[in-house]
């Protein structure tokens, strides 16, 4: 069965240790699933970038990556 790219941005990633603004676009519900293939035990994934963002502007970028993915 072929993956979509979304799910391969996924897993690249994971592997990588890189967030979801290295893989936009995206189907959210589909990159969290090839995420959750390398690493199964992140909660939530925008909730694991929010933790992993160094510096405010890293945070108002997945905030803001977030909303567009919720809500295009």
């Amino acid at each position: 069965m072929e993956k979509s790219r979304s799910f391969q941005a996924g897993i690249e990633a994971a592997k990588a240790g890189t967030n979801i603004s290295n893989s936009y676009p995206f189907n959210h519900e589909e990159w969290s699933r090839g995420y959750r293939t390398i690493k199964p035990e992140a909660k939530d994934l925008f909730e694991e970038i929010l933790g992993s963002a160094k510096s405010p502007l890293e945070k108002i970028e997945a905030l803001t990556i977030r909303e567009f993915a919720e809500n295009g």
